[in-house]
């Protein structure tokens, strides 16, 4: 089965006025700033990527403007396309903060919203936060323009969604942050189940010792709406069943020139799948990914990623276990910029549920299980805007 996720996404007219309305928020906190007796820092950042993508497989109905299987970021062959184009401000202080983002996403094919979402300080290290938030358990977002590769992998069908809620956060100590978040429903739209989201992010560096190492993980809880459709006339019927997705994350540097960064995720869905004998069951779905990154010189990266996921019943869409293959070569003339080579090979593995249900993709006219793919990518990310106003006696 496939969820149906929770998105706000604006268009035409719509999204002017919400981008207007960003503006006059930002202008407004720029203006009134020294009110606060507290530093605060505005910070406005620009980023996005383009790509070129080609593969070996026929586009299932490529005429009519079909994206690639299983390609969520760098979905159009043959045609140059952007993954990614936003706009993200950031406002700051002892006492408060804020977070507004919007912009361009190609996998959605329309302007986005990305995040409004403000954070108050209660007493000592306690914060309430509220809004719309990004979609992550471990406090991080693979945008392209920060990932190690541009295109997905499979693994990265196991995820949460945007989150619509309010919660409460602790930072023990700068390296240390916890956080429960009751969210409305990722799983569906028109939905009325409520999810609960909690959040641990760790700077190993002074806990254990370890130089440049960061662990995160989280775990969201909340109930999903499956629809049980029949054979025509009977009309289809909706039930609601528990559902979980815990994910963990650590990246940091092996040596000077070595990084390494190491994923699994963990998803149930209740009454989820079938057995032999036509009870239903809970159903899972998990994925472990390991990627390196050795630099040649300051400017110059090659990396390379194995991931596999398994999703045989359709918890995340997928439908299939598969395995990635990707290799990458990076050049960035500065920071903030980069171009990026790189090919995959996604082969996705015999479903003991359903014979032949791997082969998917058509090479040259033959149903075949595996795809090979090669991107070239330019990205950005860059600061247009930063001010710290000192704190008023």
């Amino acid at each position: 089965m496939i969820l149906k996720y929770y998105q706000i996404n604006f268009s035409g007219e719509k999204m002017k006025k919400i981008l207007s309305l960003i503006a006059f928020v930002v202008f407004a906190f720029a203006n009134t700033i020294n009110t606060v007796n507290a530093e605060t820092t505005i910070k406005i950042d620009a980023a996005g990527d383009t790509y070129f993508v080609t593969d070996n497989a026929t586009v299932p109905f490529e005429h009519l403007g079909m994206a690639r299987q299983f390609a969520f970021y760098n979905p159009m062959k043959g045609s140059t396309g952007i993954n990614h184009a936003f706009l993200m401000g950031r406002v700051e202080s002892d006492l408060w903060r804020v977070n507004v983002g919007a912009g361009y996403r190609g996998d959605a094919f329309q302007l986005h919203l990305e995040e409004a979402n403000v954070a108050v300080k209660l007493f000592d290290a306690l914060w309430l936060e509220g809004g719309y938030f990004l979609p992550s358990l471990t406090g991080d977002v693979d945008y392209t323009f920060e990932a190690w590769f541009t295109g997905n992998s499979l693994t990265d069908y196991l995820a949460s969604d945007y989150q619509a809620g309010m919660g409460l956060f602790y930072e023990i100590d700068p390296t240390l942050t916890v956080r429960a978040r009751a969210i409305n429903s990722a799983y569906s739209r028109m939905s009325e189940n409520r999810s609960t989201t909690f959040l641990l992010n760790c700077d190993w560096a002074e806990a254990f010792g370890l130089k440049d190492w960061n662990f995160s993980g989280g775990t969201m809880i909340g109930n999903q709406d499956i629809i049980n459709y029949a054979p025509w006339p009977v009309p289809y019927k909706t039930t609601t069943s528990l559902q979980t997705l815990t994910a963990v994350h650590l990246k940091g540097k092996i040596t000077d020139v070595l990084e390494a960064n190491f994923r699994l995720k963990f998803g149930t869905l209740a009454d989820g799948a079938v057995n032999d004998k036509n009870d239903t069951i809970t159903a899972t779905a998990y994925s472990a990914q390991v990627m390196l990154r050795y630099a040649l010189t300051e400017k110059k990266s090659i990396g390379c990623r194995l991931a596999y996921t398994s999703d045989e019943d359709g918890i995340f869409g997928i439908e299939n276990s598969g395995m990635d293959l990707g290799l990458v070569f990076e050049y960035r003339p500065v920071k903030s910029v980069y171009v990026r080579l790189e090919g995959n090979m996604l082969s996705l593995l015999k479903n003991s549920k359903d014979d032949n249900s791997e082969k998917v993709f058509n090479i040259g006219g033959t149903m075949k299980n595996t795809r090979m793919e090669a991107a070239l990518s330019l990205g950005y990310i860059f600061n247009l805007y930063q001010k710290t106003v000192a704190s008023l006696e």
